[in-house]
């Protein structure tokens, strides 16, 4: 049988035909991915010029004192605490108040169980701990407060933490106990503890056990703990701005209790503190703990946009 040598001349032609129908679709596709690779390099570069005039714009607004906080800076984790204001009220003395907030609240000073406390409650007997002369009954100053609608947060310094042996601290931490059921009885609504460790293990097993008397005894008494500013110190590098940089310190304290709070009594530089833990006040939801002495502090703070300050005597 013979060959049709048409037959290859049509294999050709029908191949040429469809490679030449094929060019322009390349074309087409090259030419999508090269637009669209040039309009992701520009959209990079216009987001990157953006950030970076931004981060100017912060950075010169810090330094000028005109910045403001970003409530949109974080999504706060869960804090167990009304968010009111405080002003300071000594044993049967009045608030103090230093700024025009509306104040739902009053901080006392708890004192601690190795000196003399500042409000009467009824020791057990042999205790070791003795009450100051002329001390008020906490429950009489409770209501007094109770009864012109404000709520009162004590501020109780641990002092077991410090202790320089086992035996010591074990002593120190039953006295700690006894009076926070007593306050707690007296009508104390809330515990700011000063004084705790920046060791997390040591703090949560403390508020751990804080948390665990007070369920049987003043289930809706919440539980807060002071931190100094430089516990919120990170190590990410933080050159385009101050901000809060990560520490995993204050989030592990905040899962054993309800609430922190920012101890900025020894605060010099308030303005400059509080662009840097912008990030961690949202994020933790933190109450700031402001020096009644010095005004300044919380005048800085509600003017850069702060709420939540619980004004208390100056750190001794």
């Amino acid at each position: 049988m013979k060959k049709n040598p048409g037959a290859r001349l049509a294999r050709r032609a029908t191949r040429r035909t469809s490679l030449h129908g094929r060019r322009p679709i390349l074309k087409k596709q090259v030419f999508i991915w090269g637009a669209a690779c040039l309009v992701t390099v520009i959209a990079a570069l216009v987001w990157g010029n953006y950030l970076k005039a931004e981060s100017e714009a912060l950075r010169h607004a810090e330094s000028a004192g005109e910045w403001s906080l970003d409530t949109g800076l974080a999504i706060p984790l869960p804090a167990d605490a009304p968010e009111y204001h405080a002003g300071f009220a000594a044993p049967t003395q009045k608030m103090q108040t230093t700024q025009k907030l509306d104040y739902d609240a009053a901080t006392f000073d708890l004192g601690s169980c190795v000196s003399p406390l500042p409000y009467a409650v009824e020791l057990p007997s042999a205790s070791g701990m003795t009450v100051a002369d002329g001390a008020p009954a906490l429950t009489s100053e409770t209501g007094r407060f109770h009864r012109a609608n404000l709520s009162v947060v004590g501020v109780f310094t641990v002092v077991s933490l410090e202790a320089e042996s086992k035996a010591e601290e074990q002593l120190l931490r039953g006295m700690e106990m006894s009076l926070l059921t007593l306050y707690a009885e007296a009508g104390i609504d809330s515990f700011l503890l000063l004084g705790l460790s920046q060791n997390a293990a040591a703090a949560q097993a403390y508020l751990t056990d804080v948390k665990a008397l007070l369920s049987s005894v003043a289930p809706s008494v919440s539980v807060g703990a002071a931190l100094p500013p430089n516990a919120f110190e990170g190590t990410a590098d933080t050159s385009d701005t101050p901000a809060y940089a990560g520490n995993p310190v204050p989030g592990q304290i905040l899962a054993a209790c309800d609430y922190l709070a920012l101890d900025l009594r020894n605060c010099q530089d308030p303005d400059a503190i509080l662009a840097y833990v912008s990030y961690a006040y949202m994020r933790y939801s933190l109450r700031l703990l402001t020096p009644l002495e010095s005004p300044e502090v919380a005048a800085a703070a509600i003017e850069h946009g702060f709420g939540r300050i619980w004004e208390y005597r100056s750190a001794q």
